[in-house]
């Protein structure tokens, strides 16, 4: 009988206790969903090598500006400074397949710009050059 009486206590118990307060926004997410701070990068997509710069053996790298909106994704990238155009468009689509962490101030997420990176792209090794 006590063991009966202990899981109705506990049952109740469990019952009683109120869910959390979700509070509505603009943007769709609550309040309570993103910690403050500064955006933080989710996924970072690897360029697809440009076929004209992998037949020429070229190496180079591509300076990029974006937005990142209040739903973490990357909008309004655009080339700052590239070593060879040829990497560009390479980049920019890599770039716009990036997903962040918005930053968020008074537990709103807001929209960041002028966030820059810089994309690498290096040849891949050959293996018969290990030998």
């Amino acid at each position: 009988m006590k063991t009966i009486l202990l899981l109705v206590v506990l049952f109740v118990a469990a019952c009683a206790v109120p869910e959390p307060a979700v509070q509505a926004s603009n943007s769709g997410y609550s309040s309570s969903a993103f910690k403050e701070g500064p955006f933080l990068p989710i996924v970072r997509v690897a360029p697809k090598y440009p076929d004209a710069a992998l037949e020429q053996r070229l190496e180079g790298y591509v300076d990029v500006v974006f937005t990142i909106d209040e739903r973490g994704l990357v909008r309004d990238a655009s080339v700052i400074e590239s070593t060879n155009t040829i990497f560009d468009a390479a980049a920019i689509a890599s770039v716009l397949r990036y997903k962040y962490k918005p930053t968020v101030i008074d537990g709103q997420p807001v929209v960041t710009d002028g966030v820059e990176t810089r994309v690498k792209f290096k040849l891949p090794r050959s293996s018969s050059s290990a030998r």
